[in-house]
């Protein structure tokens, strides 16, 4: 009699994960938001979104248009569908920049040691004392509203946060016994990375990278909020906020929903970190 296939790591990682019931509701929330954001396109053409219809202007969320209309007529619901297509690109580029800056330094501190992890550190500590927020300001006071910039910026930033978790693994796990064996079998320091010590810790990495989405979004709607960021005829959530900072208690409407996604998407996006944290975690 042959003993039960055990389960896979992905099978053990998912049930881990489906016990918390709030990470199921951010990931179901997420999946939807980014196919509507990204399919919305295929059935509503984003020039339809953008048409002046002042014969509708105004009116409450109803049957005809779910979240109202705004002051030019324009539907709210696909605005905030293509303004989701800005925030999550914005938020999903900028912590591809901050893992790619944030690895490969912490990488390298935590496996040199020594006089290289003291120059990566000094510089992190240097980063985290900079006001970024100000200098997003600045800068696109002085290139004027541009997102790449935003983006590039924003990942520039967060790296790190990165950094230092990946540092402090690598310097545990580089003391493990499997690591010292690689060492004596004659392994080049490049495959000791690469093969032992970057995936035992992906776990972190994979938890930043969610929580550095939420982040990226936040940023970037304040940014919007406040005229720095995606500019019409663009739509964004930040932007669609400043645009109903006027109307807000006559239509409030136009500020709700927006807002209300902004609130949603990085609320789950919360979640599924936390709740990746507790899947990956060894000890659950």
């Amino acid at each position: 009699m042959t003993a039960p296939a055990r389960p896979g790591m992905a099978a053990t990682l998912w049930r881990r994960f489906r016990r918390h019931w709030a990470a199921v509701g951010g990931l179901v929330v997420i999946v939807v938001l980014g196919c509507a954001s990204v399919g919305v396109s295929l059935f509503v053409p984003e020039a339809e979104t953008l048409a002046l219809r002042f014969a509708e202007k105004l009116e409450p969320p109803g049957a005809r248009h779910w979240f109202g209309t705004n002051e030019l007529g324009q539907d709210v619901f696909l605005r905030c569908l293509y303004g989701g297509r800005v925030s999550l690109r914005v938020g999903i580029e900028a912590t591809v920049v901050a893992l790619l800056a944030g690895v490969l330094l912490g990488a390298l501190a935590g496996a040199a040691g020594g006089v290289v992890d003291g120059l990566v550190m000094k510089l992190v500590d240097v980063m985290l004392a900079i006001p970024i927020f100000f200098v997003l300001l600045l800068l696109a006071s002085y290139f004027g509203a541009n997102l790449h910039l935003v983006t590039l910026v924003i990942g520039l930033s967060s790296w790190p946060d990165v950094c230092r978790l990946v540092r402090a693994d690598f310097l545990s796990l580089r003391e493990k016994e499997f690591v010292e064996a690689a060492w004596a079998l004659g392994a080049t320091p490049a495959r000791v990375v690469w093969r032992h010590l970057l995936p035992n810790a992906a776990s972190p990495i994979i938890v930043a990278a969610t929580l550095g989405v939420a982040r990226a979004i936040i940023v970037e709607s304040a940014l919007s909020y406040l005229g720095f960021g995606s500019q019409p005829p663009n739509a964004s959530w930040g932007y669609m906020l400043r645009n109903a900072q006027s109307h807000i208690t006559e239509y409030p409407w136009l500020a709700f929903f927006p807002g209300a996604l902004i609130f949603a998407t990085v609320l789950a996006f919360n979640f599924v970190g936390d709740g990746l944290r507790d899947a990956l975690d060894p000890r659950t």
